[in-house]
């Protein structure tokens, strides 16, 4: 079956936006594993520290801290393994995001995958029709979104400026300035006041 470019632009778009998905859930989860495995083995040292444990009670400790971290390894395999996300998924947390686009990017995905016997001048048609409303939807979307977006840097500006003042009447030094490039994230300012002691 030939698609058209605009479907395919679409399904192309959709699919790149599954891997990112899944590789950032992935990342979450190994990033929450392992700050849960640092945390207990940093709260069993402190224990340590302060009691001053003999030495069966710290093989024990480091023992159950190995099965733990191993078990949330294998939690997180499992998931990784059995949770890959399929393109349909995406296309359910895209229109969860949106709800304006209702069921279209779903019906859209579904009839450029199907082979259940329907005609394909009607796949072919119902395929374009979705894609030309997906198209008119995300280009209402940009529009109602360029705003938001040309006034967040004026925004975040205006309350960091707001929060220095505060500080300064306050008898604190501030300084403001920039984190990192904007290339980086577009949220890049810094609030910066010395502690006094």
């Amino acid at each position: 079956m030939t698609m058209s470019p605009a479907v395919q632009a679409v399904l192309d778009r959709l699919e790149d936006a599954r891997q990112r998905w899944w590789v950032f859930s992935l990342l979450c989860n190994v990033l929450l594993m392992a700050w849960v495995s640092l945390a207990m083995l940093v709260a069993f040292v402190l224990l340590d520290v302060l009691l001053i444990l003999p030495k069966v009670c710290l093989a024990a400790m480091f023992g159950f801290w190995c099965l733990t971290t191993a078990a949330l390894m294998a939690v997180i395999g499992l998931r990784v393994f059995r949770h890959q996300r399929v393109i349909e998924a995406a296309a359910r947390r895209v229109e969860l995001s949106l709800p304006e686009l209702g069921s279209d990017l779903i019906n859209l995905i579904q009839l450029s995958h199907s082979a259940n016997g329907a005609p394909e001048d009607f796949r072919q048609s119902a395929i374009a029709e979705a894609a030309s409303w997906a198209r008119a939807q995300h280009a209402e979307v940009r529009r109602l979104s360029l705003p938001r977006a040309l006034l967040a840097r004026v925004l975040e500006v205006l309350i960091l400026v707001d929060r220095a003042r505060y500080l300064e009447e306050h008898g604190r030094d501030v300084t403001i300035g920039l984190l990192f490039p904007a290339n980086v994230s577009a949220r890049n300012l810094v609030l910066a006041s010395p502690i006094s002691r």
